[in-house]
C-alpha cells in the first residue's frame, strides 16, 4: 500500500512537471520569455524529473524492506516481556520512558498510560484478527 501510493504521488509530481515544461515551452515560443530563462527553468525543471525518476525505480524495484522491518519490530514486541526483565534499571527506565505517558498513581495504584503506537498491543492482545473493519483502506485521502 505504501509503495502503490508513494508510485501515484511521484508519477503526480512528474506530470505536473512535464506540464509545466510544456508551459514554458509555449512561454518561449510566444516571447513571454527569453531563451536564457527558458533555458534556467527546463535545466532546473528536467532536475527534478530526473530525481522522481530515481525515486520510480527505487519504489519499483520490489523493494521489501518494509516488510523485513515490521516483521522484525513484531518480533521485538513479542519478547518485549523478556527484553524489559533481563534489562540493567537504567535501560527498563528508557523503555518505560519510550512506552509511557503520563504515568499516574491512583490510591497507591499505578495507572500506566501507554503512548497510541503501543495501546494497540494491549487492546488487540486477546484478538487473532489485526486487520481493521472491512473497506477501511479503500478510502482514499485527498490530494497534498
Amino acid at each position: 500500500m505504501f509503495y502503490r501510493n508513494a508510485i501515484t504521488q511521484t508519477r503526480t509530481e512528474y506530470n505536473k512537471l512535464q506540464k509545466k515544461l510544456d508551459v514554458l515551452y509555449e512561454d518561449r515560443l510566444d516571447g513571454r520569455i527569453t531563451v536564457d530563462e527558458y533555458d534556467k527553468y527546463v535545466t532546473k525543471t528536467k532536475a527534478e524529473m530526473d530525481e522522481l525518476d530515481r525515486k520510480l525505480v527505487e519504489f519499483t524495484n520490489n523493494d521489501k524492506s518494509f516488510e523485513v522491518t515490521s516483521e522484525y519490530l513484531l518480533q521485538l514486541a513479542s519478547k518485549a516481556k523478556q527484553i524489559f526483565e533481563s534489562s540493567q534499571p537504567a535501560k527498563r527506565n528508557k523503555i518505560l520512558r519510550m512506552l509511557l505517558a503520563n504515568a499516574t498513581l491512583d490510591k497507591k495504584r499505578l495507572q500506566l498510560n501507554l503512548l497510541k503506537p503501543f495501546l494497540a498491543f494491549v487492546t488487540n492482545a486477546d484478538s487473532q484478527n489485526w486487520l481493521r473493519r472491512l473497506g477501511s483502506n479503500k478510502e482514499q485521502l485527498p490530494p497534498t
